[in-house]
């Protein structure tokens, strides 16, 4: 409950600063934020596989299941992802 909290009040911050046009400042600001905060739990998931010895020991068989279904999610986006542009932004694309 308490991350719908969190991204409750972010939403009404943002509204309350796109009224006072802060929005280019706001966006790179966060974008960095984001980035940094995405390359620390990256990070931090290699630290902890990294130490983890089981995790090392069957790393084959991990690693083969963790490939198959990395490869499935990147190939479902991007089918999913090429229907939703022809289907929002169809006619924009091909000009």
């Amino acid at each position: 409950m308490t991350v719908i909290y969190f991204l409750l009040a972010g939403f009404l911050i943002g509204l309350i600063l796109r009224k006072f046009n802060k929005e280019f400042i706001l966006n790179l600001i966060f974008e960095r934020m984001v980035n940094g905060a995405i390359f620390l739990l990256l990070f931090s998931l290699g630290l902890l596989v990294g130490s983890n010895e089981k995790i090392l020991n069957n790393f084959s068989e991990i690693g083969f299941v963790a490939i198959l279904i990395s490869l499935s999610g990147i190939l479902g986006s991007l089918f999913i992802g090429f229907f939703i542009n022809k289907f929002f932004y169809g006619d924009e694309n091909e000009k």
